[in-house]
This record gives C-alpha cells, sequence and structure tokens, in this order.
C-alpha cells in the first residue's frame, strides 16, 4: 500500500495553493462517510467547489499522485465521484501541517 502521509507531504509542498482543496476534500468525505446511504467518503468536483472556490476545473493532480481515486460505485447524475486513498492520513498530514 502506498505511503499517503508522504504522498500527502509532498503534494502539500509542491502545491501549496491546492491545500485548501484537500481539506475541503477531508471534510467532505469525512460528512459523508457519516451519512448511512454511502459510507464512502464520496464526493465530486462541484461539492468541493461549494466549498472552496479555487478549486480547479479537474482533480487529475490529485488522482495523479494517488491521493483521490475514482468511487468504486462510478459517476452518478453526469457526475464523477472520487474517493480519498486514505482520509485519515491526509487529515494527519493537513493537521501537522497547519501547525
Amino acid at each position: 500500500m502506498p505511503d499517503v502521509e508522504e504522498m500527502s507531504r509532498r503534494f502539500i509542498r509542491e502545491h501549496p495553493d491546492l491545500v485548501p482543496v484537500l481539506r475541503a476534500m477531508v471534510d467532505v468525505a469525512q460528512e459523508n462517510e457519516a451519512q448511512p446511504t454511502s459510507r464512502l467518503g464520496e464526493f465530486c468536483r462541484s461539492w468541493l467547489a461549494t466549498r472552496e472556490p479555487r478549486t480547479p476545473r479537474t482533480l487529475h493532480a490529485f488522482v495523479d499522485v494517488g491521493l483521490i481515486q475514482k468511487s468504486p460505485r462510478g459517476t452518478g447524475s453526469g457526475r464523477m465521484f472520487y474517493v480519498l486513498t486514505d482520509r485519515v492520513a491526509s487529515e494527519r498530514v493537513l493537521a501537522s501541517s497547519s501547525n
């Protein structure tokens, strides 16, 4: 299994402008995990954009480094859904980088 904490640290160093988007991903995923209808922690780009207006038009930068992946359930309503590879690891790195 890839070291998501290390990938997250590297991503934050290389893309500091995308840290707010990663935070939004963690928040939305955590909220979605608590929903009895899903529990997958899924999100789509438009949900992130409502939280973080600087969300890029595509999430390829996050997919390419392995921080997120396409949801096992695929698409819905014409949207591509994603899940964090390891939400807890990303959350830990974000918490430690804000100190």
